[in-house]
């Protein structure tokens, strides 16, 4: 039986993307992104009968809802716990890959020659190339499944937003269209708290795309609100204010204002004071403990708005203006460096060679209720701040729209050329990511200090166990936090320096000198903490004290004698370390 060829691409798309995909999560399947461990342990919480858990300032529920579940069903070991989670992010994946199906069946509406034509042509081949080619571009090369963050969750989202706009602005929707859109636009919002105002502008544009039926919007506004309100009351209780989410105050403060992102202890009268700000226990090195009121792996990072409640962000021009400068320059580079600048040197040359220029602008404002949405998102991130993976559903609809619009205009002087342009764009796409993802897939990512799993487990044997509580002498996000959590350890306080010093204080504890060191060590002391940890190796006449986590590149020297005793039977029973 032979398929129709959008079949058929169809198929090799979806079985290279499952392949790609796979990949990426396998060979990322022990390491984790440090804001996830937050998401975690919200899910953990909230699953351990604490619902308010999922009330938090800036990481959003839905996702920690996700985790929870999937933790709480499997029942993962400590050293199957983050493959776990990869393998919900594959599953992600796989539902992002059929939401953007589903956009691009809906995508030939943007025809010129019917509104009542939406179906895809055999001559549709080259168009169907690019438009996965970006697809894949966006999700494996922008977000990733790697990428341990709802941003995935976000994409499929959206292009599933996307297509019900497409069937409501081809008056081809049914009241379930609209119900399903203000459900989708709930969900989003509870996945990522920018989706909001987007959210807003989306229902906005379904009600002038919808024309005669407009009315029926109001479904997907009720139910938008049905599925957002309670989540915004309840926020609003817990911050004593009305808000639907603080990170953009945060990030606002942080990015533009340029207020320390971490440890924030006031000291600039225009972006106010901190109401409760970690507790700052030594100088020189800044070292600071964070053990109430928050829980979590990493209270400090647990909802970085409590710490920072009182912070006023503040709009000056000039600090605006650098940051949109900025955000726009990455925002060009990375459309501009796409597929090692395929995709833009060939979107020149089809609009060069469209001779109906003024149908493609026709088609373009055919499909301004898509353009405008992703157009806004972008622009939303160049005001604060831009990460690849925060823009790439919204790079791959304008890109995808882009090229529609030309090739679906009239009189386009040959085919050949757009053939030609959809093989070479599939080529790269093939040269630069699918052959490496391939061919790495025999090596597993870890840490330079070794694997989190073994670093756990090596903590796990030196004495500590579950609910513990101890110290970093460097910024825990860099990667104690993600093996503390597997041990399930709490980090109650830490020396806040990054090594190598991109940032943060530039002096580090092993910098000090001993009489400063014995200083720092009887403050972490005094905060409860059972032990103390270091990434770098221990140095000077204290050097003894320590002792490495198995055969990791992490360290460990106990705070109190009680801990002590019992290092020493533990060592006893295990024999000569």
């Amino acid at each position: 039986m032979n398929l129709p060829i959008q079949k058929r691409l169809r198929i090799a798309f979806w079985a290279l993307a499952i392949l790609l995909g796979a990949s990426q999560a396998w060979v990322s399947r022990f390491d984790l992104v440090n804001d996830t461990v937050s998401y975690l342990d919200m899910g953990d919480f909230f699953f351990h009968g604490h619902p308010a858990a999922l009330i938090n300032g800036i990481w959003s529920p839905l996702y920690a809802f996700l985790l929870g579940a999937t933790l709480a069903i499997s029942k993962p070991s400590l050293h199957d716990e983050y493959p776990v989670i990869h393998l919900l992010l594959f599953f992600i994946f796989l539902f992002a890959v059929a939401c953007f199906d589903f956009f691009i069946q809906q995508l030939p509406f943007l025809r010129r020659i019917s509104h009542l034509e939406n179906s895809l042509s055999p001559s549709d081949w080259p168009w169907l190339t690019v438009a996965y080619t970006i697809f894949l571009w966006s999700s494996l090369g922008l977000i990733g499944t790697y990428e341990t963050n709802p941003d995935m969750l976000v994409a499929a989202l959206f292009y599933l937003s996307c297509g019900l706009l497409l069937r409501i602005a081809c008056t081809h929707a049914t009241w379930k269209t609209y119900l399903a859109l203000g459900v989708v636009l709930g969900l989003s919002y509870l996945t990522k708290g920018v989706m909001f105002p987007l959210s807003l502008i989306l229902l906005a544009t379904a009600w002038l795309a919808a024309k005669q039926n407009s009315r029926r919007v109001l479904i997907s506004v009720a139910a938008f609100f049905v599925i957002s309100v309670p989540f915004i009351a309840a926020l609003s209780l817990q911050k004593g204010h009305l808000t639907t989410g603080e990170s953009g105050k945060y990030n606002y403060a942080v990015h533009v204002n340029g207020i320390p992102r971490h440890h924030w202890q006031g000291g600039s009268s225009s972006a106010g004071l901190p109401i409760h700000p970690t507790r700052e226990i030594f100088s020189s090195p800044d070292t600071f403990e964070f053990k109430t009121p928050l829980p979590g792996t990493y209270p400090a990072w647990y909802d970085p708005t409590f710490w920072y409640e009182g912070v006023t962000p503040h709009f000056h021009p000039r600090q605006q203006l650098r940051a949109i400068f900025r955000n726009l320059h990455f925002e060009f580079l990375t459309v501009f460096y796409a597929l090692n600048g395929i995709f833009f040197s060939t979107l020149l040359i089809v609009v060069y060679e469209a001779k109906s220029k003024l149908r493609v602008l026709e088609n373009l404002f055919r499909s301004w209720f898509l353009l405008v949405p992703s157009a806004i998102g972008i622009a939303l991130y160049a005001f604060v701040h831009y990460e690849t993976r925060y823009v790439g559903p919204f790079f791959a609809v304008l890109g995808v729209c882009l090229f529609a619009c030309i090739f679906w205009a009239d009189d386009f002087p040959t085919r050949r050329l757009f053939s030609g342009i959809a093989a070479l764009q599939v080529l790269v796409f093939l040269g630069l990511f699918a052959v490496p993802a391939i061919a790495g897939v025999r090596h597993t990512w870890t840490s330079d200090a070794g694997s989190y799993q073994d670093i756990a487990e090596g903590a796990k044997k030196l004495g500590l166990r579950p609910g513990d509580q101890i110290a970093s002498l460097n910024f825990s996000n860099l990667g104690t936090v993600m093996w503390a959590r597997l041990a399930r350890l709490q980090i109650i306080a830490e020396v806040y320096y990054w090594p190598g010093g991109h940032e943060g204080s530039p002096q580090s504890f092993w910098g000090s000198d001993p009489a400063t060191q014995e200083k720092v060590l009887q403050r972490l002391a005094q905060t409860g903490a059972k032990a103390v940890v270091s990434s770098d190796i221990p140095s000077g006449s204290e050097a003894s004290h320590w002792s490495r986590i198995g055969n990791t590149g992490y360290y460990l020297r106990w705070l109190n004698s009680e801990a002590v005793a019992s290092e020493k039977s533990v060592s006893d029973s295990n024999g000569p370390k």
